[in-house]
């Protein structure tokens, strides 16, 4: 029964961390990043239609 908890233990190290966080937020960063930079043209389309 204590074997398990054995099994299932390992290090993860700092960069390991680090790629998995960068691998995660770069949908959320992507999208946040390409919403600051499209709201100008999308502002600029809104009084140009108007």
């Amino acid at each position: 029964m204590l074997d398990a908890p054995r099994r299932l233990g390992f290090q993860v190290t700092i960069g390991g961390l680090i790629v998995v966080a960068v691998v995660l937020g770069t949908p959320y960063l992507v999208s946040y990043l390409g919403s600051i930079v499209s709201w100008p043209v999308l502002l600029f389309a809104d009084v140009c239609m108007t």
